[in-house]
């Protein structure tokens, strides 16, 4: 089939007024008894979930569904205003042969809480959530045990190195006389160094002896007959034991932990599972044991992703030097302890050379500014400018002083002299550029930097794709908790930055592979975002983790199409119509959708041709003159 296949290649409407002809009665009536089940799944989605999801409420209209926003009001989908009346799009759903259902749906990652902090000379910390055990879906895995939950006491963390929230040790997983097990499916082929967390509540240091086995290894010290009441010393305490070089790689998909009590009366409990990939991908996960966030969607957040300053699109001039750890005592919302090992500073003291961040993907807005030092050392002063602009509260930066003559203590510069949060306007379309200088009048002339944090002030209302899975068997009434993100994260499914818009996304499932195709219109290669192309992607794996390629276009070579407001106010509805169309068999990806461009054979008879609306935004752009467009992609 060709690239794009105009209207008139349709079938005529007269002589063939149905694309199926002679379908069999049983086929009908299959068809007619899906339809029936996915409206009566959409409702209870919608009476069960309003409430436990708080941003998604389903809603059942002429065989569409709705999905608002966010509670608290719609934000709109688009960087550009234009498109904001995209904001009601509608949530898809696909179901597999398997009985594996997939809901689709917009919402906002990127918008008024959007924060870019960046580790200085180091790699990308990443988000640490912590995810409830409760409710995993067949293919994420499966654990035994009852919850138990301490109450409202608090268990004492104190002299425990990187623990987990107050939160996580609330509940714990427990068996008393029989094993209590993990099965983790999705942890990739790989080395490991595993961390499990035990808090001991009310918990008998005569019963409450176990041993750990990893991969059906025999336990190893120090987790062999091991007693975290006795370790931690008393009830109410916790305490975190370590095995390293723990090998994933046999026949049984993921990782088995088994916790088996030595005696017929004792308890085995666990509150916390840190799995930490030594070698290969980087894989991670934090397990909350019986922690409440799978039934809520709101996984207990320790800290978010600080990205590595290496992968920035402008790499700073500089160098990442090494540092011990720093105390953070008095520091009012610090990064992880982990950012503050490493900073940049400049690569050519002896002429004071400055250093450069260039954060070209950051949208044009106003930010809040937060600066991180650590490892100041004596007689050092330093200037910022950001934007080219001099920044009054960041001249004559001493973090030494400010540290009170401190060694290795960490300081955050936020606010000027009367308390105001530090500003800063991008307005050219080119991100941010920071420059670090030093002080002429400095020792060492160096400047230097721990972190920058970033938090977007501006309007940016930058809607993203996000997928849920349920592999509730299909005679069960799906449950709030049985909804789960595919990537069993935040569900995000495209992967591009803020500021850009995702719309008129369509769901298919191949009911022969089991494979998941989904397609939308996507502003992400467009700097004007009102100019969009067509988008699609495609599960590349099932079991034991469900991965997609990357996003990238439907139909290579598309010439974007315009999908905001012209200078006489008419939207990109009359242009784009109302949604896109897709279907899925055999391996083959087929979808359709409007191209308004004109440059694919059909160039607009009635008007002028398309202008650039950044360059002579007066004139006006055609309306209504959209072309169908259907093509297909194979899926491996």
């Amino acid at each position: 089939m060709s690239g794009d296949l105009r209207p008139s290649h349709w079938p005529d409407p007269v002589a063939s007024p149905r694309l199926c002809r002679g379908a069999p009665l049983s086929i009908a009536l299959t068809v007619l008894a899906v339809e029936v089940y996915r409206l009566v799944v959409l409702a209870l989605f919608a009476a069960i979930l309003g409430e436990p999801f708080g941003f998604l409420r389903l809603l059942v209209n002429g065989g569409r569904d709705s999905v608002p926003a966010r509670a608290g009001g719609s934000k709109g989908i688009s960087a550009d205003p234009d498109l904001a009346w995209f904001r009601n799009e509608g949530a898809q759903q696909g179901f597999g042969a398997d009985g594996r259902i997939y809901l689709s749906f917009l919402d906002k990652k990127f918008g008024d809480d959007f924060v870019f902090r960046i580790n200085v000379g180091g790699e990308t910390v990443p988000k640490k959530e912590w995810i409830s055990d409760r409710n995993w879906p067949p293919v994420l895995g499966q654990q035994t045990g009852q919850i138990l939950s301490w109450g409202q006491t608090p268990q004492d963390s104190t002299g425990v190195v990187d623990p987990a929230p107050p939160d996580v040790y609330k509940t714990v997983r427990h068996t008393v006389g029989s094993p209590l097990t993990y099965d983790i499916r999705d942890v990739p082929d790989g080395t490991y160094k595993i961390r499990l967390h035990f808090s001991t509540g009310s918990a008998s240091a005569s019963a409450t002896t176990f041993d750990v086995a990893f991969e059906s290894a025999a336990p190893q010290a120090p987790l062999a007959s091991f007693n975290p009441v006795t370790a931690a010393g008393g009830a109410n305490k916790v305490v975190v034991g370590e095995a390293t070089g723990v090998s994933v790689g046999d026949a049984n998909p993921g990782l088995q932990i088994v916790f088996s009590p030595v005696g017929g009366t004792d308890e085995a409990i666990v509150a916390a599972i840190e799995i930490l990939e030594t070698a290969g991908s980087g894989f991670v996960k934090w397990i909350d044991c019986g922690g409440s966030g799978g039934t809520t969607f709101q996984p207990v957040l320790e800290h978010d992703e600080w990205v590595g300053d290496a992968s920035l699109v402008g790499t700073p001039a500089g160098m990442s030097g090494s540092l011990p750890d720093q105390d953070q005592t008095g520091v009012v919302n610090p990064a992880p302890k982990t950012v503050y090992r490493t900073r940049r500073h400049s690569a050519d003291p002896a002429n004071r050379a400055p250093h450069v961040f260039d954060l070209a993907d950051l949208p044009n807005g106003t930010y809040n500014v937060r600066i991180h030092f650590a490892g100041a050392t004596e007689n050092e002063s330093f200037d910022y400018e950001i934007e080219g602009e001099a920044i009054p509260e960041l001249q004559d930066i001493d973090p030494y002083a400010l540290a009170g003559g401190q060694d290795n203590q960490v300081v955050i510069v936020d606010q000027g002299p009367t308390g105001a949060p530090i500003q800063v306007t991008v307005s050219d379309g080119n991100g941010m550029q920071i420059e670090s200088i030093p002080d002429p009048m400095s020792q060492t002339g160096e400047s230097y930097e721990a972190a920058i944090e970033l938090e977007f002030l501006g309007e940016v209302d930058d809607t993203d794709i996000f997928l849920l899975v349920n592999d509730s068997p299909l005679d069960d009434i799906p449950a709030a908790s049985s909804w789960v993100p595919w990537n069993g994260s935040d569900g995000r499914l495209n992967t591009d930055g803020p500021g850009n818009s995702q719309f008129f996304h369509e769901i298919a499932v191949d009911q022969v592979s089991g494979n998941v195709a989904l397609t939308w219109e996507d502003s992400q290669s467009q700097q004007d975002l009102r100019r969009v192309q067509f988008f699609w992607t495609h599960t590349t794996s099932l079991i034991p983790s469900i991965e997609f390629a990357p996003e990238s276009l439907f139909l290579p070579g598309e010439v974007a199409s315009f999908g905001g407001n012209d200078s006489e106010g008419v939207n990109s509805q009359s242009r784009l119509g109302d949604y896109t169309s897709i279907d899925f068999h055999f391996g083959v990806v087929f979808s359709a959708w409007a191209n308004n461009s004109g440059q694919h054979g059909n160039p607009d008879p009635e008007g002028p041709p398309d202008p650039d609306p950044e360059a002579d935004p007066g004139i006006p752009v055609p309306v209504g003159k959209a072309d169908l467009f259907i093509h297909k992609r194979t899926v491996p």
